[in-house]
């Protein structure tokens, strides 16, 4: 699971739910787009948006509820 929150600009790659990564990627989102783009060419297979950031005992029970 890959998730990125636009406040602190953070992106943090969860494999089996449990975080092996992370990066701030701030300088790299441009402040003038829209929040979501998604463009036609793009597939996701289980795309869900949130209005908060999940914290990290969520996603592991995200990933233990979908196995």
């Amino acid at each position: 699971m890959l998730t990125f929150t636009r406040a602190d600009g953070l992106c943090e790659l969860y494999v089996d739910g449990t975080l092996v990564a992370n990066k701030n990627i701030t300088d790299q989102v441009a402040p003038n787009v829209p929040n979501i783009l998604i463009q036609n060419h793009m597939y996701f297979d289980n795309l869900r948006l949130y209005n908060r950031k999940l914290k990290s005992n969520e996603i592991s029970e995200i990933y233990n509820s979908e196995k």
